[in-house]
């Protein structure tokens, strides 16, 4: 695989290794460990009129 034993060591104790290194692990160890990922909903937030729902208007109605 021809990394550095540390890159290897710190992927084994949970650290996110680079794209890269998970490539060559999954040629090396013949797995697949990232898939594309497509949303099957486009949704957006915010940009509507106003000021929408704040805090204050939530604990004001409560009372």
């Amino acid at each position: 695989m021809s990394e550095k034993v540390n890159v290897v060591k710190s992927s084994e104790s949970g650290r996110r290794p680079t794209d890269a290194v998970i490539s060559k692990f999954e040629r090396v160890l013949s797995v697949v460990l990232m898939e594309e990922y497509t949303p099957e909903e486009h949704r957006q937030v915010g940009g509507g009129g106003g000021g929408g729902f704040t805090l204050g208007d939530y604990l004001n109605g409560a009372r």
